[in-house]
């Protein structure tokens, strides 16, 4: 599972396969985009290991907008591979109005489709031959990340100019803040050569990435801080083979170096680590055998002695009665469920 989110996180930041929502009051006005369609070239250390095809189309009071990704790399050791697909239709400014969502990944093939009101997202997930639907309240609807560009062209691409954003991601349903910052003019290397590009950097859950515009104000490439890179190519190059196992395996751009070796670490039962310089915001760092000691410095317990909790919850769980409730995704209410479980419960 945490094999899982950890590439559904990745692609979130490196894609931007999401909705986002401008904060602020008021409408917005249309955006004039024309019809197109975009590639990328997605390289993880130099090493090519998938792309991004992105359409942009008119549809009735607004565009649809057709997203495709495939990725294919190395995690733990293991040949991973990744393809989303995202379908959206949206007003004249770019405001979100529905979505479908393919997503499959080792261990996971996830289907979702979404729609947006005024004040109301309803979100359906495929299950079981069937569409489980959940309904959230929202502030407003989202806007589309494709049209990121083109509200700080409005606003002015202007050096220094700082902009917070926040986005709702399709694959988690889950909503961060994006902070984002113009730089400015940057002489960077792109297709063999060197071109002026204007450089945005944008910074998702403490990770930065740099955003580069050509003249035309068309992203034409995008730089995370671990070492992943997109790149704008024509539909040959995007396409080329795919060489995963020449890229580094993407687990060792996440990992924490200690100053010291540990000898025979998987006969460690109990290990207390210092981490220092890590931005801990967002991140979920407990669990039944990890805990956080303190936060200044960040100090971490793992506990591997007992395999069993010292004290098991009595049956029936009343602690946790409002997390057990059936969502989408905790299918607690289904009729197969309720029946195994009079089985087990005798």
């Amino acid at each position: 599972m945490r094999r899982i989110l950890l590439l559904s996180s990745i692609i979130v930041i490196v894609v931007l396969v999401i909705t986002i929502t401008r904060k602020g009051g008021g409408g917005e006005s249309p955006l004039s985009v024309p019809e197109s369609e975009e590639w990328m070239g997605v390289y993880l250390k130099g090493k090519k290991i998938g792309y991004s095809y992105t359409r942009i189309g008119s549809s009735e009071g607004g565009y649809e907008i057709e997203n495709r990704i495939k990725w294919d790399l190395y995690v733990m050791g293991m040949r991973q591979t990744i393809n989303a697909y995202v379908l959206a239709h949206t007003d004249s400014s770019f405001i979100l109005k529905d979505f479908y969502l393919d997503f499959q990944s080792p261990g996971d093939h996830k289907r979702l489709k979404g729609r947006f009101s005024t004040t109301e997202f309803e979100l359906k997930l495929a299950t079981n031959g069937g569409w489980r639907t959940e309904k959230r309240k929202i502030a407003r609807p989202p806007i589309l990340p494709d049209a990121l560009e083109r509200i700080l062209l409005r606003e002015g691409l202007k050096p220094g100019h700082k902009f917070k954003i926040s986005f709702f991601d399709p694959i988690t349903q889950a909503i961060q803040e994006v902070e984002g910052e113009v730089k400015g003019k940057e002489r960077i290397s792109y297709q063999g050569g060197w071109l002026d590009a204007t450089r945005i950097d944008v910074t998702v859950a403490g990770m930065l990435s740099k955003i580069y515009l050509d003249e035309n104000n068309q992203v034409i490439k995008q730089e995370t801080s671990y070492g992943m890179v997109m790149i704008r190519e024509d539909r040959a190059q995007a396409l080329k083979e795919i060489s995963p196992e020449e890229a580094m395996d993407i687990i060792y751009l996440f990992r924490v170096k200690t100053e010291s070796v540990i000898h025979n670490p998987r006969e460690v039962r109990y290990l207390t680590l210092e981490v220092k310089n890590l931005d801990t915001a967002g991140l979920d760092l407990e669990d039944d055998v990890q805990k956080i000691l303190k936060t200044k410095p960040l100090t971490v317990e793992i506990d591997l002695r007992e395999s069993l909790p010292k004290h098991p919850p009595q049956i029936p769980i009343k602690r946790f009665k409002e997390d057990l409730k059936p969502t989408v995704y905790i299918q607690s209410d289904d009729p197969m469920v309720l029946k195994k479980a009079k089985e087990i419960a005798g």
